[in-house]
């Protein structure tokens, strides 16, 4: 619980410290859902929760938990692929241990530690290079969409061009005889081989 002025920001008139209620262990908040579908930001202190939603306009997920320990059981279907991780002054002690669970939790998700001591410069600049790599990607991605459609319109007319085989040319022409002519073939056909029976029979 955190004493806030009139303006929404921590009541700095009050010599009161913060205080979580309830069970502090393994909980979380949904401080805020943004619009950007690439990134979250996790983190450890509800103060730098508004400062971080102000900070980038409400436009990023921004997660709130009481104690480091509590981010490696956050559930990924709650995550963005990009995740900056917040940490006050209280957390900022990872020890191997909590770094491991935390990667092993976030696997296959881009992770990113920062600290609060400069954290409106620090955020800005991290979320401005976030948003060059997506576009980047982005851009990669409908690169390499284009060349496969090219591809396959190469393949396609490729194909279009290719001469017809000996077995499909004697079936067309086959189809343009006409049908009282293909009946005579057959009949000849028939007396050559009805010839053939009756000299192998003699």
């Amino acid at each position: 619980m955190t004493y806030l002025d009139t303006q929404g920001n921590k009541d700095t008139s009050l010599d009161i410290n913060p205080r979580t209620l309830g069970t502090k262990s393994k909980q979380l908040t949904q401080f805020h859902q943004g619009e950007n579908l690439n990134t979250t930001i996790i983190s450890t202190s509800i103060e730098n929760s508004f400062l971080i939603r102000d900070q980038t306009q409400g436009q990023i997920d921004i997660i709130n938990v009481n104690h480091k320990n509590d981010i490696q059981n956050i559930s990924t279907d709650e995550l963005r692929q990009n995740i900056i991780i917040v940490l006050n002054h209280g957390n900022h002690d990872l020890n191997p241990n909590n770094i491991e669970k935390i990667v092993e939790n976030f696997h296959g998700r881009d992770i990113q530690f920062m600290s609060d001591d400069n954290l409106k410069d620090d955020i800005k600049s991290c979320i401005d290079k976030l948003d060059r790599d997506n576009s980047a990607h982005d851009i990669e991605l409908s690169e390499a969409h284009s060349s496969h459609q090219e591809n396959e319109l190469d393949t396609i007319n490729y194909n279009d061009k290719k001469k017809p085989t000996a077995n499909h040319s004697n079936t067309l022409s086959q189809k343009n005889i006409p049908l009282s002519k293909r009946w005579n073939l057959i009949n000849q056909r028939k007396r050559a081989i009805g010839k053939t029976e009756k000299s192998t029979e003699s």
